[in-house]
């Protein structure tokens, strides 16, 4: 049901990111580029959206600087 409603709100590549998001969850952004094919400007795009919706939720890794 999730991805039928989400259809009608996203297209194609935020339905994708949105399914791998699901299956790996931490991915980190250029795993997600390198796994989509997609470059860093339609990626950030998509993650927009979908955070801007409330679909996902990004973390920063307390790793990074």
């Amino acid at each position: 049901i999730l991805i039928n409603l989400a259809s009608k709100f996203f297209g194609p590549a935020h339905l994708r990111a949105l399914n791998l998001i699901e299956r790996n969850p931490g991915t980190s952004l250029g795993e997600l580029m390198f796994k989509l094919k997609i470059t860093k400007q339609s990626l950030n795009r998509v993650l927009r959206d979908l955070i801007k919706s409330k679909m996902i939720k990004q973390v920063k890794d307390d790793k990074d600087t």
